[in-house]
């Protein structure tokens, strides 16, 4: 086994397939040479019984026809003269042929017949059959008990040659069996391993940063057994991607935030240091200070949360329960209401209560972010809120007159970090996480939201989350 030692899976199944057909083309080889050993032999040797018991039979009614016309050593010599047309059948065939009588003794015998020959193969009264063998002959016996008996052979070179040709000939077909085997076992292993090949090209994507990639479709031929495999590894894959994709999020998310802010802190404190100030100077110039780091400080905030709603959802620590929304929207109107009031915006509610499942505080900060957002960017005129149940589905609409967004605007509103132009910024700073973060908790919730809006003409935001008593129709 050490020669298996550090070889290919390919080149070990390549090996023991190609062991195993050599094994089976050598049985095929053996066995076809033996049926064709056995059926040259079985010819010869029924063609010379045959010849054999012809002849005997031939030689015997001579000699009885032509027993009272001569002596019987004068019948003899004319049948040694007299070729007859079996004898001519035995040279045609190479045959040699020797004629005894019941005492052993030679009658007749042909020119080719073996230097020594053994005749004592009859026991005295028996008569029968037989083949045998001696060394590179064959020879058939013909005994009578009263009369002649007759013994017919062949040299065998011919007969063996023709059985090595069998034997060739098979061999051949196993050899050509054999290279069509490697072949197609190549083909076959080959084709089998692709899987294999497949995820080791992918792992090396992996390892060199293309974390997008995944094991291909060719595994869909893949054996029964790395199915099961290939799945739970492109599934493992694709976790890594998004874990990665999340450290990548994360650490752009809090180099944004912290850049602004960290610069101006910076600004702030050189310009302190270039000389000496008055104590009421110091403390405006401090106080600006202090708000820039309350202002990292809840980006940090944000930030955290937003990685931890990316986490999976039995790893977060909120646990869920039936929440009457209505209530969530009034409370939420309770404490913003002020922000309207200073701006002079109506805030209006409507709707009924309809019960959903989730964490209080993670849909409370969605939808109040939603209900800020309106009033942000919305100077005059109102902030309407309405709550009803359609086809299995709370629907939360939120809308409002203010400056709208434009239409390109639109599909990068829930992207992090995204601000509309300067026409649409609310004064106070914002760290555009808003509404990804709020995307996130509706999404958790097998909820969905959209925004519809027109620059000028105001925006209205569908939020669309499953309850708990669902009823008919959703028209949003």
């Amino acid at each position: 086994m050490n020669l298996l030692r550090g070889k290919s899976l390919s080149f070990r199944i390549q090996l023991w397939f190609t062991s195993l057909i050599g094994v089976l083309l050598c049985a095929f080889v053996i066995v076809g040479g033996k049926l064709i050993e056995t059926n040259v032999y079985r010819d010869h040797d029924k063609r010379m019984l045959d010849l054999a018991e012809r002849y005997s039979i031939n030689v015997r009614n001579r000699l009885r026809v032509e027993r009272n016309q001569s002596t019987k050593t004068k019948v003899v010599e004319r049948i040694k003269r007299t070729k007859s047309e079996i004898e001519k059948q035995f040279i045609q065939n190479n045959y040699y042929y020797v004629v005894i009588n019941n005492k052993n003794e030679i009658i007749v015998k042909s020119k080719n017949i073996p230097a020594t020959i053994d005749l004592k193969f009859r026991k005295k009264g028996q008569a029968y059959q037989k083949i045998r063998a001696p060394q590179g002959r064959r020879e058939s016996f013909y005994a009578n008990p009263k009369n002649i008996s007759v013994v017919v052979g062949v040299y065998t070179k011919q007969l063996d040659n023709a059985v090595l040709r069998g034997y060739s000939t098979f061999a051949a077909v196993a050899l050509g069996l054999l290279v069509l085997s490697v072949i197609v076992g190549n083909l076959i292993v080959r084709y089998s391993l692709r899987p294999l090949r497949s995820i080791h090209n992918t792992a090396k994507d992996i390892a060199d940063g293309k974390l997008a990639s995944r094991i291909g479709n060719d595994t869909k031929s893949a054996p029964a057994e790395l199915a099961p495999l290939v799945t739970e590894l492109n599934d493992a894959f694709g976790y890594l991607e998004q874990s990665f994709d999340y450290l990548k999020r994360y650490s752009e998310n809090l180099s944004h935030e912290l850049r602004t802010p960290v610069a101006g802190l910076l600004a702030e404190l050189e310009a302190i240091l270039n000389r000496t100030r008055s104590a009421e100077e110091y403390e405006h110039s401090l106080n600006r200070c202090l708000q820039m780091v309350e202002r990292l400080h809840a980006s940090i905030l944000q930030i955290e949360f937003l990685a931890s709603l990316e986490k999976p959802q039995n790893e977060i620590d909120e646990p869920e329960e039936i929440i009457d929304l209505m209530l969530v929207v009034e409370g939420i109107a309770v404490v913003i209401s002020p922000l309207a009031k200073e701006k002079s915006l109506q805030l209006l509610i409507e709707g009924e209560s309809v019960n959903i499942s989730g964490s209080t505080n993670l849909i409370n900060q969605a939808i109040s972010s939603l209900i800020k957002n309106a009033i942000d960017y919305t100077e005059r005129g109102h902030v309407a809120i309405k709550l009803k149940k359609l086809n299995g589905m709370a629907e939360l609409e939120i809308s409002d007159t203010g400056i709208g967004i434009a239409n390109h605007e639109l599909q990068h509103v829930f992207e992090r970090h995204f601000r509309a132009n300067d026409m649409r910024k609310p004064q106070g700073a914002h760290s555009g996480l808003g509404l990804a973060i709020a995307k996130e908790i509706i999404t958790r919730y097998q909820g969905e939201i959209k925004i519809f809006s027109e620059r000028g003409k105001g925006t209205r935001v569908c939020v669309t989350l499953p309850i708990v008593d669902p009823i008919a129709e959703n028209n949003c």
